[in-house]
């Protein structure tokens, strides 16, 4: 509905993007999905996503206050399976992986000053290599898509470079 609005108004758009799910917004938008062919595609993430956080159990927690290299240290030490997951803002990163590794870069990053460490009520360990199954399956659906080639390009999620390329979304 946004989309139909801004461009009834004459808006166009030099470069289109969308964070996590909204990346299939910025792709309908463009021209590189149908409508169709984007429900399809989240339907068949979700259920990927969904399959791998089945087979790998994890979990995600918010660090606030404390920097994006101390919570990755954070994370290093742990000597377990978490990583930083997304650097949401200054101030405020997302790590994921096993339970025992959560808590326990968790521990250490209050440790080291974090203010808080907020458990996220999540089905899985996202963006981390619990995750690989549910990319491995999606390449897949993505390029049974095809997406097309656009002259509006989408920033992807995975490498923050400006997409124009339908062929490409298969390998990102």
């Amino acid at each position: 509905m946004v989309l139909d609005a801004v461009e009834r108004l004459g808006v166009e758009p030099s470069f289109c993007a969308g964070h996590s799910l909204g990346e299939y917004t910025a792709l309908t938008a463009t021209g590189a999905l149908a409508f169709d062919e984007a429900v399809r595609l989240v339907c068949e993430r979700a259920d990927a996503m969904h399959e791998a956080g089945s087979a790998n159990a994890g979990t995600m927690s918010a660090v606030l206050g404390l920097d994006d290299e101390q919570v990755e240290i954070a994370c290093r030490r742990a000597d377990s399976d978490v990583w930083v997951a997304n650097f949401n803002a200054p101030g405020q990163v997302v790590i994921a992986g096993s339970p025992d590794g959560v808590a326990a870069a968790s521990a250490i990053a209050k440790e080291f000053g974090a203010k808080k460490c907020m458990p996220l009520q999540v089905s899985g360990a996202f963006h981390t290599p619990f995750m690989v199954p549910a990319r491995d399956r999606l390449r897949v659906a993505i390029a049974d898509a095809s997406p097309r080639d656009t002259e509006v390009p989408v920033v992807s999620n995975v490498d923050a470079a400006a997409h124009d390329r339908g062929n490409e979304w298969s390998s990102l």
